[in-house]
């Protein structure tokens, strides 16, 4: 193979390459053109093909990924066979009749010899005819085996531009056959590269988003308001499950690990909600709430999960928690008192809520919760929250109780795509599959079960 190293671009290289002496023609909206190309080298590599004369210095190029198709056809050369025929009948022919020939070629060429006609002259020139007879043979035999030996081939493709470009291939059947496949193999790994870059790099921005997610979580739940490194990371992620792990033994088991987190995400992931005989919309104990020192959820004396915040316990001048004797935080009485008004953190809907649609209960209980909410009238979504650095869209599946579908969550992506949030909520009554969990939470859909009230 020639070296073609001086036209090949970085981290190019080249796949195979093959001679066309044959003309190269082109259409494009239906009006044909040509272009005449006498041994035109065409060069094959990972990026491109693109065809090179020397002779005239000039290129023409295409990029694999402007290549919608390609085809090849091979033309049958009969040329090659008649030819191959005709001068086999007439070896065949001067061989046979070698000596008549030969005879009257010495009466003919008694004048320019000199001499007589006689035997040892006609023996010489019937000796000249059996060499031509030969060597003509020699070439229909040539000619007959070049027509099962090479190929004329048309190399056909369709580009982005609609242009239908075709290139009249000649040479080794076995060498064409080579340059048909490299052809394939180079198209089939420039769509298997150009996916798995594309795969690499949304692993590592989901990766990246991932690890920020939890550093900045981390760094707000401890007040620093400085992102954790990554070399502390999983440090901190054992230490925290290892303390749920404890906190939760006596209540069913501690949390996944992907459900630990802080901030206004805690009091969503992996929460869900209890719609009660009354019609009242409650949310269920989950890792936003606080826990007493033998495990249980700390109630207030209307039976409220109190919220993990600082408003609700009396706190030292240093910041630190007040205990009491059993090392449980001591409550702040008006905290106390306004849980049991009915407050701001009451995680209760108030009564006049009952008759009230579904958004309304759920716009309702996330005020309570400390979010800020925006109704949506648009129809793609229901509300919009915020709180502590982070925007929720909720999306609520109106089909009481009906399954959960991919059309759902879908229309929760696209609202959460095109609001531009961190997260979307999807509340649902509905039954759902591993797979449409899976499917949510690959898209930062969080999905918010509501089940009624035994």
């Amino acid at each position: 193979m020639a070296n073609f190293s001086k036209y090949l671009g970085k981290e190019e290289r080249v796949l195979n390459s093959i001679d066309m002496k044959d003309e190269t023609v082109w259409s494009h909206n239906n009006v044909a053109a040509s272009e005449y190309k006498s041994w035109t080298t065409l060069v094959l590599t990972n990026k491109r093909l693109f065809s090179l004369n020397k002779r005239k210095l000039n290129m023409r190029e295409f990029r694999l990924e402007d290549i919608v198709s390609s085809g090849w056809t091979y033309r049958p050369q009969w040329g090659k066979i008649l030819w191959g025929l005709v001068l086999l009948i007439a070896a065949a022919l001067i061989y046979i009749n070698s000596g008549t020939i030969g005879y009257y070629l010495a009466q003919y060429g008694a004048v320019y010899f000199g001499t007589h006609t006689d035997a040892e002259v006609i023996a010489m020139l019937s000796q000249w005819m059996v060499y031509l007879a030969v060597i003509i043979g020699i070439l229909a035999l040539i000619s007959l085996f070049s027509y099962f030996l090479l190929k004329r081939t048309t190399f056909s493709m369709t580009t982005k531009d609609g242009r239908e470009y075709q290139f009249l291939l000649r040479g080794r059947r076995s060498q064409i056959d080579d340059f048909r496949m490299a052809v394939q193999d180079a198209r089939d790994l420039y769509i298997e590269e150009t996916e798995n870059r594309y795969f690499d790099k949304m692993r590592t921005v989901l990766f990246d988003q991932s690890n920020y997610e939890y550093a900045l979580n981390n760094a707000q739940a401890s007040g620093s308001g400085i992102p954790v490194g990554e070399s502390e990371q999983e440090k901190l992620k054992r230490e925290e499950y290892l303390l749920w792990e404890r906190k939760n033994a006596k209540v069913g088991g501690a949390p996944e690990r992907d459900q630990i987190s802080a901030g206004g995400q805690n009091m969503i992931a992996g929460a869900s909600m209890q719609l009660n005989d009354d019609g009242t919309l409650q949310l269920e104990a989950g890792g936003a709430y606080q826990l007493t020192a033998d495990g249980h959820y700390l109630l207030d004396d209307n039976g409220n999960y109190l919220l993990d915040s600082k408003e609700n316990y009396l706190l030292n001048p240093d910041g630190s928690y007040q205990l009491n004797p059993d090392g449980t935080r001591r409550l702040n009485p008006n905290s106390v008192a306004a849980l049991s008004s009915g407050g701001a953190h009451n995680l209760k809907s108030a009564s006049n809520l009952a008759e009230a649609p579904l958004s309304v209960k759920a716009a309702d209980l996330f005020e309570q919760m400390g979010f800020e909410v925006s109704k949506l009238s648009a129809g793609d979504a229901d509300l919009l929250l915020y709180k502590d650095n982070l925007r929720y869209i909720v999306v609520i599946d109106n089909d009481e109780f009906g399954t959960i579908t991919n059309r759902k969550i879908e229309k929760a992506i696209d609202a959460k795509n095109h609001y531009k949030t961190d997260f979307g909520l999807f509340i649902s009554a509905g039954d759902m599959t591993d797979e449409i969990q899976d499917y949510a939470n690959r898209n930062n859909v969080k999905i918010v079960y509501i089940r009624k009230a035994e």
